[in-house]
């Protein structure tokens, strides 16, 4: 099944300005379709603001913000994402005895960290307060007409930065002009925040977060970039993190089965002594018993073992005819994805034993249909619904089939 591709705003904050980008997540990854800055957003009218957001949220049903690290209050826990769900309402009535904020007045998140072996070992609480974030949240959300799906911390959107396949990587971000921290990361996913930066860090990868300033740097990723991690960081460690803001999965409590697996080890231990002779004597009178019960019961599996083996050969002889008959689907599915052009995608693709049917986007839907009919393997290569047009400028939803060839199999 291939995913089909939306269309999302992520917003990030860096001092008094604000940063945009509208991207395109799909199969093959994420596109930034446009993106902007906006430098003291919040001083502008509210008509300038829309004229700044609107053209980048048309059409746009998705909108993530990256809020200041200055803003957030950051605590380890003994908690992973994994108890999250059933934990969150509870340490959020709570949060006054773990950070200086009222319940009413506190957005919560959690982001795990992890141990050499990739395992979430604990997590460490983010929280930011309502009164500081809402003045942007409702200026952002006025301006572009979309309520905010998810608020994440600067900890959380460099998850999207891009270093999965680094296995040692240090995230720089500046607390002020002077000062700084460490994050380092283990194939992208945290292992450590908020170190000292010192001489111990001498990893290949270094990327520096802005800082709240207008001062830069040459290693130091722009307000975009961050916005862009933001959007990407949920699809490419959906588990590592819960926002401080949106919808969270609900999960088991995996650690009670465990838990109760221990209290009853330790039971039969502390009891172990108080086994009596007689019940031994008991015991091993009733095994000869058992074993005299498990000749008749051997008898009997066996015979259904028999059975069971006769009635496999009998399926195996009934199926060797028609499965002789298949032909191979690989060859049809890589012909059909071949014809789409670099950024196209594809909805849905259906195999079967005379043709090919697919229905995706693309920017030249004519052009797929000339290279299924070019195909060796396939011909006959015909729309078989209306062309519709995209929400992107100058694509087209199509849906074709193509029959299959001699070459390919057709029967």
């Amino acid at each position: 099944m291939l995913i089909p591709p939306r269309t999302i705003l992520s917003c990030c904050i860096v001092g008094d300005d604000l940063h945009a980008a509208r991207l395109r997540l799909g199969p093959v990854g994420a596109r930034v379709l446009d993106s902007t800055s906006i430098e003291r957003f919040l001083s502008l009218t509210p008509d300038k603001r829309r004229s700044a957001l609107r053209p980048l949220a048309s059409g746009v049903k998705r909108l993530t913000l990256t809020v200041p690290s200055a803003w957030c209050a950051v605590r380890p826990i003994a908690l992973t994402t994994k108890q999250w769900a059933s934990a969150r309402d509870e340490l959020v009535q709570s949060i006054d005895r773990l950070l200086p904020m009222t319940s009413d007045d506190a957005m919560v998140g959690l982001l795990n960290i992890y141990d050499d072996e990739q395992q979430a070992a604990a997590g460490r609480l983010v929280a930011i307060r309502r009164k500081v974030a809402e003045p942007w949240l409702h200026a952002i959300e006025d301006a572009t007409g979309i309520d905010a799906g998810a608020v994440l911390s600067p900890h959380m959107a460099m998850l999207g930065l891009g270093l999965q396949e680094h296995v040692h990587a240090t995230v720089i971000e500046p607390i002020d002009e002077v000062e700084s921290v460490r994050h380092s990361l283990r194939y992208g996913l945290p292992v450590s925040i908020g170190d000292a930066v010192d001489s111990s860090v001498n990893d290949a990868i270094t990327v520096t977060l802005p800082k709240q300033s207008s001062a830069r740097t040459a290693n130091t990723v722009s307000g975009v970039d961050v916005a862009v991690a933001g959007g990407v960081a949920p699809l490419v460690a959906p588990h590592a993190f819960a926002p401080m803001s949106g919808a969270v999965a609900t999960r088991r409590a995996e650690w009670l089965a465990p838990a109760a697996a221990a209290l009853l080890a330790a039971g039969l231990l502390i009891g172990a002594p108080m086994i009596f002779d007689a019940r031994l004597k008991t015991g091993l009178a009733n095994l000869r018993a058992e074993q005299m019960a498990l000749t008749d019961e051997y008898q009997r599996v066996r015979s259904v073992r028999n059975n069971t083996e006769r009635l496999a050969s009998l399926l195996n002889e009934g199926v060797r005819e028609p499965i002789s008959r298949w032909r191979p689907a690989m060859p049809v599915m890589a012909e059909a994805q071949a014809a789409l052009s670099s950024e196209g995608f594809l909805y849905r693709m259906l195999v079967d034993a005379r043709g090919v049917t697919i229905s995706g986007e693309a920017d030249d839907a004519g052009a797929v249909l000339q290279r299924l009919e070019d195909s060796p393997i396939l011909s006959s290569a015909r729309r078989t619904g209306p062309l519709m047009p995209s929400p992107e400028a100058g694509w087209s939803i199509f849906e074709m089939r193509a029959e299959r060839t001699a070459a390919g199999g057709t029967q």
